[in-house]
């Protein structure tokens, strides 16, 4: 069983309906791949709902396609994790568990 250790936990108020182990963005959406990231969501919530968001610590993220332990991640156009290459304002952390295929739960180490 994987689990995970949230250091800090955020609020905002979600500007849609959003799922638990999707990454948000900084106005309260889902994350795309060009948006950056305030963290990882840790509970479901309606739109205007606060959102519980881990921000520090080891957060399980949803792949949005294969990725390899040790890699630094991104959001994906869906706010999955997926490999980048470039370290820049838009890398949420490293994964810190392989995932071989999108849709698969794995953790990772949030930045």
């Amino acid at each position: 069983m994987k689990t995970e250790q949230p250091i800090l936990l955020t609020s905002i108020a979600a500007a849609e309906d959003v799922t638990k182990n999707l990454i948000m963005d900084v106005n309260g959406l889902l994350c795309d791949a060009t948006e950056v990231p305030l963290g990882v969501i840790n509970a479901d919530a309606d739109s205007g709902e606060e959102t519980p968001v881990c921000v520090e610590g080891i957060a399980i993220v949803y792949s949005g396609a294969a990725v390899v332990i040790g890699v630094l991640v991104k959001s994906d156009a869906a706010a999955k994790a997926i490999t980048t290459a470039t370290n820049d304002k838009l890398v949420i952390g490293k994964a810190i568990d392989a995932a071989s295929a999108a849709d698969e739960l794995i953790r990772v180490k949030l930045f």
